[in-house]
C-alpha cells in the first residue's frame, strides 16, 4: 500500500481525536463561593457542596470557600452541613461565577436528635 495515501486518513484521524478534548475544555466552567451562617454571616467551614447526581464535590475551607471546575451545561448545586437547612442552587452556562450563599441553622426543635444512649451492655 502507498504511504502517501495513508497519510490523508492519519491527519483526518487524528484531528478528529482531538477535537473532542479541545470543545469540553471550551464548556469548563468555574463556581466559586462563599458559604455563611444566614443569621450570624460568619464563615461556614467543613460545609459540603455537591453537584447534584453526581459525584463531584468539595468542602468549605476555614473561610467558608470553596470552589469546583467542570464542564458543566447547567447544574444544581447541594449545599449541606449539620445543623443546617440543605440549600439548592441552580446554575446556567457560563464561564465563572462567585456567589455567596447563607445557610439558616435549622430551629431547635428541627435540629434535636436522639442519641439513643446505651446503658446496659451484656456479654455472652
Amino acid at each position: 500500500m502507498d504511504i502517501t495515501r495513508l497519510l490523508p486518513i492519519t491527519v483526518a484521524v487524528l484531528v478528529a481525536a482531538c477535537l473532542p478534548s479541545k470543545l469540553n475544555a471550551q464548556n469548563l466552567v468555574d463556581i466559586y463561593g462563599i458559604v455563611q451562617d444566614a443569621r450570624s454571616q460568619a464563615a461556614l467551614a467543613g460545609v459540603r457542596v455537591t453537584v447534584a447526581d453526581t459525584m463531584i464535590d468539595t468542602v468549605t475551607n476555614e473561610q467558608g470557600k470553596f470552589h469546583l471546575t467542570g464542564n458543566f451545561e447547567g447544574i444544581l448545586l447541594v449545599i449541606d452541613n449539620e445543623g443546617y437547612k440543605t440549600q439548592l442552587r441552580n446554575f446556567r452556562v457560563g464561564k465563572t461565577y462567585f456567589y455567596p450563599i447563607y445557610l439558616k441553622p435549622l430551629g431547635r426543635r428541627q435540629n434535636t436528635s436522639d442519641t439513643n444512649n446505651i446503658t446496659k451492655v451484656a456479654t455472652r
